[in-house]
C-alpha cells in the first residue's frame, strides 16, 4: 500500500471516530447541565411550594390555638352555668316546699247581666 491510501484510510476511520467521541463529551457535558438546571428548577418549585405550605401550617396552627382558647373559655362558662342552674334547682325545690301547703284561690268575673 501507498502513504496515501494509508493516509486516507486513516482520515476516512480517524477522523469520524475522533468527531465521535469529542461529540460525546461535550454533548455529555450539556446532558449533564440541562439535567442540573432541571433539578435546580424542580428543587425552586419545591422550595416554594414547601414555603406556601409552611405559610398555611403556621396559619392554622394560629386558628387552632384560637378555637382552643375559645373552647376553654367556653367550657368554663358552661361550669359556671351549671352550678347557677343547680343553685336554681335548689331555689326551687325549696320554694315548692313553702308553697305546698297554699291552696290557690282564683276570681271569676260576673258577667253583668
Amino acid at each position: 500500500m501507498e502513504t496515501n491510501d494509508i493516509i486516507a484510510i486513516t482520515t476516512d476511520c480517524l477522523v469520524p471516530l475522533v468527531t465521535s467521541i469529542v461529540g460525546f463529551l461535550f454533548g455529555r457535558r450539556k446532558r449533564k447541565n440541562d439535567f442540573l438546571g432541571d433539578l435546580q428548577s424542580s428543587i425552586d418549585t419545591l422550595s416554594r411550594k414547601n414555603s406556601e405550605l409552611m405559610k398555611r401550617i403556621i396559619g392554622l396552627n394560629d386558628t387552632v390555638i384560637l378555637l382552643r382558647n375559645e373552647n376553654a373559655e367556653l367550657k368554663g362558662e358552661v361550669a359556671l352555668l351549671r352550678k347557677e342552674n343547680e343553685q336554681l334547682s335548689i331555689e326551687v325545690g325549696q320554694l315548692r316546699e313553702q308553697l305546698s301547703g297554699v291552696k290557690t284561690i282564683t276570681r271569676i268575673k260576673k258577667a253583668d247581666g
